[in-house]
């Protein structure tokens, strides 16, 4: 069984890499698609097929390469929007990192997470977790695009 869904993690990693990066100024090794349950613990949902009001949590892994600035500082943030069916935005944060640009000292980050309440009132369907990472010293940015559901 260990080596079956290490071969779907693996698949996951090889689709997401084909199919979530819109432009390619930067790269990412994978995501993952969790939520929390009843004591706020993160449970991993290899599926992404989530329930109406549950908090999902979309984890990027390993992002970058970044510029440095002249004092060897990497700075970046992101946007978040969620999308249902091909176009209704129901949800968006600009500058979802804060006012403030990140500063981190490699040209990687090793993760980086976003997070949304997904509503009672939320239809079923398809839905799209948009990203748009943007290297603050550069101007590279990458957007990337997984997919999720959510059901009744």
């Amino acid at each position: 069984m260990i080596r079956f869904s290490s071969l779907i993690i693996a698949l996951s990693f090889a689709s997401f890499l084909l199919s979530c990066n819109s432009t390619n100024d930067l790269d990412t090794e994978g995501y993952m698609f969790y939520q929390l349950n009843e004591y706020g613990s993160q449970i991993q949902v290899p599926g992404a097929n989530f329930q109406k009001g549950q908090t999902i949590l979309l984890y990027l892994f390993n992002i970058g390469p970044f510029t440095a600035n002249r004092d060897m500082q990497y700075q970046l943030n992101m946007d978040v929007e969620i999308i249902h069916g091909k176009k209704k935005r129901v949800f968006l944060k600009k500058n979802y990192l804060g006012k403030e640009h990140i500063t981190y000292e490699k040209d990687t980050i090793p993760f980086l997470y976003a997070v949304w309440q997904a509503s009672s009132e939320d239809k079923v369907g398809e839905y799209t977790f948009r990203l748009c990472i943007k290297d603050k010293v550069s101007g590279n940015k990458s957007i990337f695009e997984p997919k999720f559901s959510i059901g009744e």
